[in-house]
């Protein structure tokens, strides 16, 4: 099982690049978004909006697939979908050499999160759209297919809309003395918004939240991690990798906000992607914590 392979709501509809003549509420979508689009992801197909004004923008996500994990991108610098496709199948790699090759592939393209979202089940993220060209995508056929599914985006000029407040919660990627690790500022909470940023310097980050084994310990989970060197997870996880959601990956110094997992309990949220500069995974290296999900506010 790949890491591609391994990825396994209420925002109102925003189409046609006008401004929406309706107030987007704070319980309805998360941190500050200006306008929300709906994605579905089909069996060979993604369906978007052709266009959105430039902004905070919500994106509710569906598939009719097993699972997606639902990518964003800005394609710059001359960079094209190709470069995207390779790059992806490149740092997702065994080997470092084919790593360090995919990052370079990667180079003028912006991952700007997604989420992953499982059938019959609807996800969200939002994030800041500059005016410009955009890619959707699913990881989990984008390394795979031969021809992957993709979907088009444009993002015109701006205009004035409602805002809401940025969620009080944050999950940040750092780089500590010891390594890439995560840091949780406020309590987590089902079903409420978490503001996931990417602090790394030059590397990008995802945030998935895997529920905890009743006897995952942390020196099982260190040495489970510290073995996840191939393409395929070791045997016996101490996570359910079948189970995550959450933040895909981020490009350094951007964020974007996702909801935390709807069933309060034990997670381990774990960056599954490989360290662009030495292939090697960073849960491996410490990208990995330890969580309490506690109940909702409105339960």
């Amino acid at each position: 099982m790949t890491w591609s392979t391994a990825l396994a709501a209420r925002a109102r509809s925003f189409l046609g690049g006008h401004c929406s003549p309706t107030t987007i509420h704070a319980s309805a979508v998360p941190h500050g978004a200006e306008a929300a689009i709906q994605v579905r992801i089909l069996s060979d197909a993604i369906t978007a909006p052709g266009s959105v004004p430039a902004g905070r923008v919500v994106i509710e996500v569906s598939t009719d697939r097993p699972v997606s994990g639902v990518g964003l991108a800005r394609l710059t610098s001359g960079a094209t979908t190709e470069d995207l496709r390779a790059g992806l199948v490149g740092v997702t790699a065994a080997d470092p050499g084919s790593v360090r090759a995919g990052a370079e592939r990667l180079q003028g393209i912006d991952l700007l999160g997604g989420v992953l979202v499982r059938n019959g089940a609807q996800a969200t993220f939002d994030q800041h759209l500059e005016e410009g060209h955009y890619e959707l995508f699913d990881y989990t056929d984008i390394t795979t297919a031969s021809r992957p599914t993709r979907g088009a985006l444009t993002v015109g000029p701006p205009c004035a809309r409602s805002r809401t407040n940025p969620p009080d919660i944050t999950l940040t990627s750092i780089d500590a003395d010891v390594g890439p690790r995560f840091v949780v500022d406020g309590k987590l909470r089902a079903s409420e918004p978490v503001r996931v940023i990417n602090k790394l310097a030059a590397q990008p980050s995802e945030a998935v939240f895997f529920p905890a084994f009743s006897d995952t310990s942390e020196s099982r989970l260190a040495g489970w991690f510290g073995q996840f060197h191939g393409s395929a997870p070791p045997p016996k996880p101490p996570i359910d990798l079948t189970a995550g959601i959450g933040s895909m990956p981020l490009s350094s110094r951007l964020d974007s906000t996702v909801m935390a997992p709807g069933r309060p309990g034990r997670y381990v949220i774990a960056s599954m992607l490989n360290d662009f500069a030495e292939g090697r995974r960073m849960a491996g290296k410490g990208q990995y914590l330890v969580v309490e999900v506690l109940p909702s506010h409105s339960r």
